[in-house]
């Protein structure tokens, strides 16, 4: 839940309060970065949550959300107002806010993909069943998803970018602290189900 509250208030820093700090033309320069990056993440996390797992395909996505927080707050906090609104006729200046862009494309395309293979998840092997599943936990991930959009642009006009990234790296720590819990239940549930199998097998007659 986090994760989903935190992808929604990231799209809404992306593009309520990051393009602030550019003219128009580099609005357009900065955020075609962040378009590839969208797709190149959609093709590339489709297969790696197939290839890792779900469990390990989450803390990668954990860990690139967390890294686009970490590069975007030094330019919040001192190169947006370094000199003004950045334009296309300073490119070095261009230069970090691209590669934020880039990640928050990736890593928004990686929360999307881990959002709807646990809605997939959720699916039974009947028909309506699975439709009806499918239905409710879509409802469910845009619920999460305008909550935190909603979020975002709410405290938009009070919170400056750098408090809103705070904020974000908040949820980003529930969202690791749900994983952990998470996995240490996986983890107890299973060493149950093995001492009753063992069990089972010992008293079982020979």
């Amino acid at each position: 839940i986090p994760l989903m509250v935190l992808g929604g208030w990231l799209m809404a820093y992306q593009f309520g309060t990051f393009p602030l700090h550019f003219d128009r033309a580099a609005v357009g320069l900065v955020f075609t970065v962040f378009g590839v990056a969208e797709v190149v993440g959609g093709f590339a996390a489709g297969r790696l949550v197939r290839h890792l797992g779900p469990t390990r395909y989450r803390g990668v996505t954990l860990a690139l959300a967390a890294v686009s927080l970490t590069c975007a707050l030094p330019f919040e906090a001192w190169g947006s107002s370094a000199a003004g609104v950045i334009s296309l006729n300073e490119p070095v200046r261009l230069v970090l806010p691209s590669a934020v862009v880039a990640l928050f494309g990736l890593s928004d395309s990686a929360i999307v993909v881990l959002a709807y293979h646990a809605l997939a998840s959720m699916c039974g092997r009947d028909g309506d069943r699975c439709e009806a599943d499918a239905a409710r936990a879509g409802g469910c991930r845009q619920l999460l998803y305008s909550v935190g959009f909603m979020l975002g642009f709410a405290f938009d006009p009070i919170l400056e970018g750098t408090w809103q990234l705070g904020a974000l790296v908040i949820l980003l720590m529930l969202a690791a602290a749900c994983r952990s819990s998470h996995s240490a239940r996986s983890g107890k549930q299973g060493s149950v189900s093995e001492r009753a199998s063992e069990t089972i097998l010992d008293t079982a007659p020979m």
